[in-house]
């Protein structure tokens, strides 16, 4: 078992946002995954924005967003994605294929995408 305990700081030179909030936590998922070697399914994606404690925030959680999200991922084959319990909700009254996994910060989304790889603590 692996005890990870990580941190991961940028400086953007301007300070210009560079990619949508959404993005904080596929980014974050696809750093820890190239660190301890292990692949992410093909069919899962992430969405969430992460406060500097690695907790899921909602930020600008828009209905337009939401069906953009759910749009997109039947396009590429995507059919689990972990996110905000707020997002969660409102995916699942979307209804449709998409398994929504509703998470509350980054540990739990590791916790449960590698069940048994990571020690609490």
């Amino acid at each position: 078992f692996l005890s990870l305990q990580t941190e991961v700081q940028a400086l953007i030179p301007g300070a210009q946002a560079i990619a949508p909030p959404d993005l904080d936590a596929p980014l974050a998922v696809s750093l820890v995954a190239s660190y301890v070697q292990r692949s992410v399914p093909s069919d899962i994606a992430f969405s969430g924005e992460l406060d500097l404690l690695g907790n899921i925030i909602n930020g600008k959680l828009s209905m337009e967003n939401l069906r953009d999200l759910r749009e997109q991922a039947h396009l590429i084959g995507v059919k689990t994605v972990f996110c905000s319990p707020e997002a969660g909700k409102v995916l699942s009254r979307l209804g449709g294929w998409l398994t929504v996994v509703a998470v509350r910060n980054l540990k739990e989304i590791l916790h449960r995408l590698w069940p048994g790889f990571f020690r609490e603590g």
